[in-house]
């Protein structure tokens, strides 16, 4: 699956396993997945921050984006 998210481009891939029968008590699946980050717009890293991000890191992510040519 290729994406285009506000700034980020990529794509996933993988495997997703479901069992025929039901083993209680053990993980009914399994997932093997894969990303690729093709390309990564640094003024919008700020959006996959965290909402309770420390007010230092915020500054420092935005003096380093706005050093950028």
């Amino acid at each position: 699956m290729n994406f285009i998210l506000d700034g980020l481009v990529g794509s996933l891939s993988g495997s997703h396993l479901l069992p025929l029968e039901d083993h209680h008590g053990v993980a009914l699946d399994t997932m093997d997945m894969t990303d690729k980050i093709s390309e990564f717009n640094l003024k919008k890293t700020g959006t996959y921050l965290p909402i309770y991000t420390p007010e230092h890191l915020l500054d420092r992510n935005e003096n380093s984006t706005s050093m950028e040519k």
